[in-house]
């Protein structure tokens, strides 16, 4: 109850700063420039990030039939508008919405819950090699074009390099370790048992961890073509979330300039970077902050940053909630399978990621590929 309530307390005290910031710069100017964009550039907007959506759920969509979970899409977009939700509020690199993803599945459909969450994994690792790449080529941009050289301190472009080294080290080891079944994961639970912390816990977590790793090591190594497929989808679905602020600068700016293809670098790098630091819901006035800054760097008017600003994050948001009143609506949290009425939120939410392995051990497809 207490990381719920200070989690509260970080979203109140980001979007507090959000307003006394857009305060300063003057509601009246952002306003106007509100009115610019119109029901015609939101409108455009929304559904090119409905389509930019739309091509990671059809890339899971074909993953789970090429292992003969079929389920119809209208499912899989309720899922993963469900784990979209999650995602943006939970601090967890973007897969704390996979386990609900795959309880929502498992229990509509009645198949192996662990199945499906390794298949939304492979899925969320293949889009996160996606935005890696799209991180590396804004950097790119940065560093080398000439405009972005003139505009932007050379520290900032060798930070974001050395950013985009951690965060691609960090990927490929980790899918490199799930191919080779290294389980990580229970590896570090066993010796956290050692060591004497939550060991009752532990004990009774390390052979679910273990079971679902292994799942998701054959989940990796099924079918290299469906990857390829996934990532093509992948691509061109965080290609939509690079180019899209062209949308909106375009109504801005009254129709008559479009912006640069090193700007675009710049508004997507810092942007994605400031999101993976996870600190309050939505990066609730962390984001904000930090791309009113890099507007700077590319003389674009805190006005009209602040107006781009209301309008992407409006529909983030408006779309993460209703990702978050689905999974109320489907009764995913507070499930009446869940016997401990008394837990807390937190604890609740923690339920879930153990729940989804307790009907799966005889019913798995995978069972080939596991150790004897």
């Amino acid at each position: 109850m207490r990381k719920l309530l200070i989690y509260i307390i970080l979203f109140i005290l980001g979007t507090s700063i959000i307003v006394v910031v857009f305060a300063m710069i003057g509601f009246n100017k952002i306003w106007t420039n509100l009115l610019k964009v119109g029901d015609q550039g939101i409108i455009i907007y929304l559904v090119v990030t409905f389509i930019s959506l739309s091509m990671t759920g059809l890339g899971w969509w074909l993953v789970l039939r090429s292992h003969k979970i079929r389920i119809s899409a209208f499912r899989t977009a309720i899922a993963h508008l469900i784990g979209f939700g999650i995602n943006l509020f939970v601090p967890s690199f973007y897969i704390a919405g996979e386990p609900f993803r795959a309880y929502y599945i498992g229990r509509v459909y009645n198949v192996p819950k662990n199945d499906v969450f390794a298949t939304a994994i492979f899925a969320k690792f293949i889009e996160l090699l996606a935005f890696l790449l799209f991180l590396c080529f804004g950097t790119a941009i940065i560093v080398l074009h000439p405009q972005c050289r003139e505009l932007v301190p050379a520290g900032i472009g060798y930070a974001l390099i050395g950013i985009d080294m951690v965060i691609g080290l960090v990927l490929i080891f980790s899918i490199w370790s799930i191919i080779h079944n290294l389980q990580l994961i229970t590896k570090l639970l066993r010796t956290i048992k050692k060591i004497g912390i939550w060991s009752r816990f532990i004990e009774k977590a390390i052979p679910q961890t273990q079971q679902m790793e292994e799942i998701t090591s054959a989940v990796f190594r099924h079918n290299w073509k469906i990857g390829i497929v996934v990532m093509l989808l992948s691509i061109i679905s965080v290609g939509i979330t690079f180019f899209k602020p062209v949308i909106i600068f375009y109504f801005l700016w009254d129709q008559s300039q479009w912006l640069s293809l090193p700007e675009l670098a710049l508004i997507f790098t810092v942007g994605q970077i400031l999101l993976s630091f996870h600190l309050t819901p939505g990066g609730a006035g962390i984001l904000e902050g930090g791309q009113l800054v890099t507007f700077q760097y590319i003389n674009i008017m805190p006005d009209i940053a602040a107006a781009y600003l209301v309008i992407v994050r409006s529909i983030d948001f408006i779309i993460a909630g209703l990702g978050c009143y689905l999974m109320l609506y489907y009764n995913i949290l507070w499930t009446s399978e869940t016997k401990e009425t008394n837990l807390s939120t937190i604890e609740k939410i923690t339920t879930i990621t153990k729940k989804i392995n307790l009907e799966d051990k005889l019913r798995s497809p995978f069972k080939r590929y596991r150790k004897a």
